[in-house]
Order: structure tokens, then sequence, then C-alpha cells
């Protein structure tokens, strides 16, 4: 029975990262080993398990786990062509081009398989291949979330194809003209612009990537798919709500009723619950508000990546390292669980549950809310706490450290904000604010004038 081997060197050196190599047996003296092009810390290999170990985090865990499977990969490919090879000619250099074929199979296609693939079929097999996808230098890996986004594209330019009476839609139709259709036929569903325009972002990434590949040639769409982004009627929550919000009772009669029924937002009607998960999302909001955290990184601020009143950790999107001082608020809420913060509820709900938190707290003052929606500007005064999201409260942090008078740059270096322009879009402070700030800087350089004589 063929068998294949993962392991290390004996003589790898423990501090250096060392190539993985494989060993295949196939009986009748087939006994070949070759080194693959994957490497590991010899002290974080299990040769038992032939894999990176699980009570190590090699980079991610899901780095780790992508690693591993790609292993497991190989040796199924292996074992599978050892079924049908000339046993006669399996040696060293057969193991070493099966290797070669797993990583770099575009080498061994045949004249049918080299057959250039359709837009339709690049776009598949983009997202097909999308969870190992690496979204920045950090090799951050695509999340779930981003790829559901790319499915639904996916669905509507099948759906205007259909509407077009088309089987799919070619490389060569990229231009102006279906540029033009295709965003008249989403305005049709009464999508926000926004939300255009990340349909025809998702677009130019699958056009640029297959581009860079060569299955294409065409340059029209770089020119003719123009960016849609409307500016967001975003909020911030200001120190004097956030106390507000912090100071909540959430066992009182209010807070009662505010959960026994089902609550309206928005147009939709939020389903009620218990008090302890309005608890925690309170916490788990304000965590957000004074750290400056998103979502998706409140669940590493823990007693251990906590030292001399700051948290260190790494930002899962942008893989970026940053250290946060801990806020008197962070302080008192991390106390309250013993600096071990309950796992939050799923970011959907968390934004459903905070909008009551926020209603409890009369957080109620009325905001201008514009939006395009299928090509129409619609004006609508909506409550606060109804505009309120799980993001608001990053930009609630980086706007009151702004109003407290810290340099941009201090607070980027907190929110892991690379460019000041994108950073600038946190800050909700109103014109006179800005006016203000000025005024109170200049006071403080220079001695207020006595009043002119007449």
């Amino acid at each position: 029975m063929a068998t294949v081997k993962a392991f290390i060197l004996r003589t790898s050196k423990k501090n250096t990262e060392s190539n993985i190599h494989l060993r295949f047996r196939g009986g009748r003296g087939i006994d070949i080993s070759s080194a693959i092009p994957k490497t590991v810390l010899p002290e974080r290999w299990s040769d038992k398990k032939e894999e990176v170990k699980s009570s190590e985090l090699y980079k991610t865990e899901k780095v780790r786990n992508a690693f591993n499977k790609d292993i497991v990969d190989l040796k199924a490919s292996i074992l599978k062509a050892f079924e049908t090879a000339d046993k006669a000619e399996v040696n060293k250099q057969w193991l070493e081009t099966e290797i070669e074929k797993h990583y770099h199979p575009e080498k061994y296609k045949t004249e049918e398989s080299k057959k250039p693939l359709t837009l339709f079929e690049f776009i598949e097999q983009f997202i097909s291949e999308a969870p190992t996808r690496k979204v920045n230098k950090a090799g951050t890996l695509m999340n779930k979330r981003a790829i559901v986004q790319h499915k639904i594209t996916f669905d509507y330019l099948k759906n205007f194809a259909t509407y077009k009476n088309k089987k799919r839609f070619e490389f060569s139709d990229m231009n102006k003209a279906f540029y033009d259709g295709f965003v008249k036929y989403l305005q049709t569903f009464n999508l926000a612009s926004n939300t255009i325009g990340q349909k025809i972002k998702h677009l130019k990434l699958w056009l640029n990537e297959a581009y860079r590949l060569e299955l294409h040639l065409e340059s029209k769409y770089k020119t003719a798919f123009e960016g849609i982004q409307e500016k967001s009627d975003n909020i911030a929550l200001d120190e004097a709500e956030l106390q507000r919000i912090f100071d909540l009772d959430l066992s009182n009669s209010k807070s009662k009723d505010a959960i026994k029924y089902k609550v309206l937002i928005m147009g939709k009607k939020v389903e009620s619950y218990k008090l302890e998960t309005l608890d925690i999302v309170r916490d788990g909001f304000l965590l957000e508000c004074w750290t400056g955290c998103r979502f998706s990184d409140l669940g590493k601020i823990t007693k251990r990546n906590i030292k001399n009143g700051l948290i260190t950790i790494k930002q899962q999107k942008t893989g970026t390292e940053v250290i946060i001082p801990l806020h008197p608020v962070s302080i008192a809420i991390l106390e309250k669980y013993n600096y071990t913060p309950p796992k939050p509820v799923s970011n959907q709900r968390f934004n459903d549950i905070v909008k009551i938190v926020c209603r409890i707290a009369d957080i109620t003052e009325k905001e201008k809310k514009e939006i395009t929606k299928g090509g129409l500007k619609q004006i609508d005064y909506l409550e606060k706490c109804e505009l309120v999201s799980s993001h608001t409260g990053r930009r609630s942090f980086a706007t009151n450290n702004y109003r407290m008078g810290l340099d941009t740059y201090t607070i980027m270096k907190i929110t892991g904000h690379k460019t000041e322009s994108s950073f600038l879009k946190y800050i909700k402070v109103k014109p006179d604010e800005h006016a203000q700030r000025m005024l109170n800087h200049w006071n403080k350089l220079y001695k207020t004038p006595k009043t002119a004589k007449k």
C-alpha cells in the first residue's frame, strides 16, 4: 500500500524555518523523498500529526488551517497520480514533478485546459478561491461576509445577462454601454448608490485580476466604469450621550417595556431580547467607543493582551498591530467581567440591539438622512438611535478624541488608519466646532487683545 508522510529533517535549525519534506513509499523498493516549497519553524511542526501544531498560532488560525489542508491535498494528489503511473518510472524526479504540478498546475495544462476562461468562468473560479485570497500585505484572508457580497454581485450580473437575453457576458462586453445599462438595472431594485458602487467595485476587481492574469486584453472598462460613492450621513455620539448609555439601569421598567415587545426601528420590527443581552451589547458598544476597536476585534480584548494600562491587539481586518490606552470607562467595563468580556452576539443582532439601548437612553434627537436609492434622492428625518450601529463606536472614538484636541496622527495610531484622508471621514464635527477649535488654539498661543479704543 502506497503511503506519503510529511516531516521536517532532524538536522533543521530550531530558530530557522525549514522546508517540509515528503517521503513516498510505493512497495517493491519504492522509497523516495523530496522537499516541498513550504517552510515552518521545526518547533511548530508535529511529525506525528504531519501538521503545524494546533497549540501554535501559525500567523493566524485561518492561515494554519489552510497550510495544513494544502499538505493533505498534496499527499492525496500524489497517491492519486501513483495509481495510474508507470511504476518503473516512479523515482525522485517523478515525485518532484508531482509536487511541482500541485503548486504550478499551469505548466502542465493540456491544450484543452489552456483554453482561456470566459468572464463568468473566471468569476466562479475567483469566488471558489476567495477563502484563501489575501486582501492586504499582512496576509489577511477574505472574510465570509465579503465573499457573500461577491456572490450577490455575481447573481445580479447573471440576472442582468438573462434580462438582456444573453447566456453570459464576455470580457469584450465590458464597455461604457454595458456600465450604463448595468447601473440602470441595479437602480430598478431600489438599491442605494453606495450599494451599487460596491457592485461596480467588485466587477472592476474581477476584471483587473483577469487582466493581470492575461485572460483578456480589454481596457475600456478602466475608464468607463466610474466609481459610485455617496457621502454617508453617519453619526457619532458625544461624551454626554455615551455617559447616559453608561449610566443606564437596564433593570428598570422602561428597559423592560422596551424589550417586552417587538420594537419598530427604521420601518422593521426588531425582536425582543433578554435584559442580560442588552447589558452585554451596551458594554461592548462602549468598549468600541473608548478603544476605537471594530466589532471584529472586540473578542480580542482579554487579560493576556493588557499590560500597564495598554491593550495590544492585531486588527483582524488589516493585520495592523495597535496599542490602545485604557479609558476609565473601558477599565470599569473590563473589571465588571474580570477582564474577560462575554462573546458578543452576531454583528447584525448587535446593530439591532444597540439601537434599542440608545432609545432607552433617550438618544432620540432628529437627524437628517440623505440617501440616493434607485437613482432618486431621498431625505428622511430619523431619531438618532435609529442610525447607531456597531461602527458608530469607532467613529465616536475618533470624533471625541479630536474634539479633545488630540492631533490626528496620534488618534490614527490608535485606530490603525494608514491615511489621513480615510481617517478624516470618521470625524463627525460640525463647521462651527472646527472654527471654535481654531479659536481655542489661538487663545492659547496669544494673549487675548484688549478691546481697541474707538
